[in-house]
């Protein structure tokens, strides 16, 4: 068996620091991923701000084409009449 006491205690300690590198280690990669999927998370957040943005730009060009549809029909008509 073990020889003497102080063998076993550093024996023990060594575990217990191997244990709480193991621990460390582990908490180091849980707070990468939370940062990687907090990442993740704004960048969805990012694209459906700019899925909006792009809808409503599409929405003002055919706005804007309507307008410009109807100013030149009116200057057509004016052209005509005159």
């Amino acid at each position: 068996m073990v020889k003497s006491p102080s063998i076993a205690f550093v024996s023990g300690l060594i575990l217990i620091a191997y244990g709480i590198y193991g621990i460390v280690s582990h908490v180091d990669e849980f707070m990468q991923l939370s940062r990687y999927q907090s990442g993740l998370t704004m960048l969805d957040i990012e694209t459906t701000n700019m899925a909006t943005v792009l809808d409503q730009l599409k929405e003002l060009i055919i706005s804007q084409q309507a307008n410009s549809n109807s100013i030149e029909s009116a200057l057509s008509t004016l052209n005509s009449v005159s």
